[in-house]
């Protein structure tokens, strides 16, 4: 992984509109190949707190990087 959060191949199908139309808020969860659209306040929360643990555990990992 090069750490950059992407979801590709989609298309019009896979939002269920045409994305001509889309806009607003959207949450990308990459690590487990999801997508929102027009989150509730309750799943922005739990997006956060999920993009926290992500990013702890990630710097915890990087941190054998640096080891011999």
């Amino acid at each position: 992984s090069r750490g950059v959060p992407m979801i590709v191949g989609l298309g019009a199908v896979g939002l269920g509109a045409s994305p001509a139309h889309l806009a607003g808020v959207a949450l990308l969860d990459a690590e487990h190949g999801g997508i929102v659209l027009g989150p509730t306040r309750a799943e922005v929360e739990a997006f956060r707190q999920s993009s926290s643990s992500f990013a702890a555990r990630r710097n915890r990992a990087e941190t054998f990087l640096t080891r011999p």
